[in-house]
């Protein structure tokens, strides 16, 4: 061990660096140990944290075809492991003030070879989805490097297909070619049987060593002015899971193109001397306000992170990214173009600041402790993750059909892929959010994105979250002409509809969707339900649902049993839930089986939609 580990028994006091040392089979192994950057903290800790959850494990899928020497190809791999220092490292200590990484001499590399070519075609594309769930499921034991597995695949005399799972806390995206391109280099020269020439490169410990000599009183100071005033996050209250919804994995992916031309997007960024990034990241707070309804929001941004000050970082490969707050105005006056220039300003002191430590920036704000800064990320994509795609390594193995694959610890991640047109990837957390509403949000950046170039001089408030079409199925619908019945009540004009468009859709939540006859047969049930139990006029029901059709159908069959409902919203405590009841008088009280546990004490009846749904219908 050198300098840098008696330095680090300092700071940890040497019986905790004796277990730490132990913990990875003894010194005799160990070659280096130092801190790990503030990012891998915060990786680790979510990784920890949520084992299940498969966060911040990159994974990477490739084609390979032509003649493979296999044997060639798993020394290069291991070649290049034993190469780099960050590819050797145990992440150790989790219960210290100071975690440390410890560089092992060796590692010894996962690699696993299949012979899938007696499958069919089909079969084999079907196992392969199946491994990729199954591999970046697995996670990885942080005392056990490299932190990395690799399967290879073979389909047929000269097909392969490549799977590389590698947990983020030692690559960032900007490494994943880097490390492929000494690969392939590697492997072209042993298929030769010649020795592999590769030029020298930065350790990831020089970085650490630069993190630790910034200077965090001048960033505590610009961060502390950066935002001051914000202490209420803009809060994405958008529609959930529907409760028929199969749980799978925790988070989701959708990959779609954006409905804005790509050279129309690069043209107004050149002639404005704006970057795209600060076009997508324009469009997105403006998302999020109009979301939102707030005029103050911030998300969270990713920045290389790789500082100019050393030499040919360029080259290094570890994980040198960090993700910091960007604090977005939405001032109705200001002018777009003016606006664009105030957010690529702001991104321009992110990069001076890159090195910040996401939780002290967190401290150094006005949120109570506890509140996150922000729910969501973007990344603009712009290093060369396939830039392998359709290279020919050694004039005998074509690469192609590169894919990449992530999961932060964020409710949204949204990834930004500019390669001659725009596409996103956004990432979900789809226990929380539905997937028709993640859809949407996508069309809506998509629609925002071109209203932003359409014109530049243009008042940021004059933009509007819906495009022509959704305006046009809000407002067609109250243009249809229609007879006034001023005696008629709600619920007898709504049979009235349901007799003219018994088939039409009447009400629509999440992935449900229900007819107008099925609505008025279901509230018609309910309704005859409800008198049975004495509800008419002058008798109020309360009705505790969450946001649903059940809440239709509720209103609906209270009015036509000739009741009154009452209103109850689940996030009120179950005091004033019970004054409320308790004031009212109700005498029966409708609810969603998922919400009983939280209905206060009452001399109502109370009726549950799932349970006693078969009791309704009768």
């Amino acid at each position: 061990m050198n300098m840098e580990a008696n330095r680090n028994k300092n700071r940890v006091g040497q019986e905790a660096l004796e277990r730490v040392i132990a913990s990875v089979g003894g010194a005799r192994r160990v070659a280096d140990i130092y801190p790990l950057s503030p990012l891998q903290r915060g990786l680790l800790f979510h990784s920890l944290y949520e084992p299940d959850a498969a966060v911040y494990v990159i994974s990477l899928a490739c084609r390979l075809r032509g003649t493979l020497d296999r044997d060639a190809f798993e020394q290069a791999w291991r070649l290049v492991v034993a190469r780099h220092a960050v590819l050797r490292t145990a992440f150790v200590g989790h219960d210290l003030d100071v975690p440390l990484q410890v560089v092992l001499r060796d590692a010894a590399l996962p690699f696993t070879f299949e012979d899938w070519q007696h499958l069919p075609a089909m079969e084999q594309d079907g196992r392969f989805a199946k491994l990729q769930r199954s591999e970046r499921n697995r996670g990885f034991d942080f005392v056990q490097p490299p932190l990395m597995r690799l399967n290879l695949i073979r389909l047929g005399d000269d097909d392969h297909r490549l799977l590389w799972n590698v947990h983020h806390i030692v690559l960032d995206g900007w490494s994943l070619p880097l490390l492929l391109g000494e690969v392939f280099a590697a492997y072209s020269a042993l298929s030769r049987r010649e020795a592999p020439v590769l030029s020298q490169v930065r350790p990831f410990k020089d970085y650490i060593g630069w993190l630790q000599r910034q200077d965090m009183t001048r960033a505590e100071a610009y961060w502390r002015s950066r935002l001051a005033g914000f202490d209420t996050p803009a809060s994405l209250t958008l529609p959930g899971p529907s409760r028929d919804h199969v749980r799978g994995e925790r988070y989701a992916a959708l990959h779609r193109g954006l409905k804005v031309e790509f050279s129309a997007l690069e043209n107004f960024a050149r002639e404005h001397r704006l970057t795209l990034n600060t076009l997508v990241q324009g469009a997105w707070a403006l998302l999020l306000g109009r979301y939102s309804g707030s005029e103050d929001v911030v998300f969270g941004v990713t920045l290389s992170g790789r500082p100019a000050e050393l030499a040919e970082v360029e080259r290094a490969v570890g994980l040198f990214v960090n993700t910091l707050p960007l604090r977005v105005g939405l001032p109705h006056a200001v002018t777009v173009l003016d606006w664009l220039g105030e957010i690529q300003t702001r991104q321009s002191e992110l990069t001076e600041y890159q090195y910040s430590p996401l939780p002290l920036v967190q401290r150094w704000s006005e949120l109570a402790e506890g509140t996150a800064l922000f729910e969501s990320i973007v990344a603009y994509e712009n290093y060369p993750v396939d830039m392998l795609a359709g290279a020919d390594v050694a004039r005998k193995l074509r690469i192609s059909d590169v894919q990449t694959t992530e999961r932060t610890s964020y409710p949204l991640t949204l990834q930004i892929v500019i390669e001659g047109s725009v596409a996103v990837k956004l990432i979900y957390d789809a226990e929380r959010f539905a997937a028709a509403a993640m859809e949407r949000m996508i069309a809506h950046l998509g629609h925002l994105l071109g209203e932003i170039i359409a014109d530049p001089a243009r008042q940021l408030g004059s933009i509007s979250l819906l495009g022509v079409e959704e305006q046009r199925e809000l407002i067609a619908p109250a243009s249809d002409k229609a007879t006034y019945r001023p005696q008629s009540c709600l619920h007898e004009l709504f049979a009235l509809q349901a007799e003219r468009t018994p088939e039409v859709v009447a009400v629509s939540c999440d992935e449900q969707v229900m007819s107008y006859a099925a609505l008025d047969k279901r509230a018609n049930r309910l309704a005859h339900h409800l008198r049975g139990l004495g509800v008419g006029p002058d008798v109020v029901v309360g009705l505790y649902v969450e946001r649903s059709i059940e809440m239709v159908v509720g209103v609906l069959g209270i009015l036509k049993a000739g009741g009154a409902y009452l209103p109850l919203d689940p996030s009120h405590p179950p005091e004033r839930l019970a004054g409320m009841l308790n004031d009212a008088g109700a005498r029966v009280l409708l609810a969603q089986d998922a919400l009983i546990e939280g209905i206060p004490p009452t001399v109502a009846v109370i009726v549950r939609f799932e349970a006693d749904g078969q009791v309704i219908a009768d």
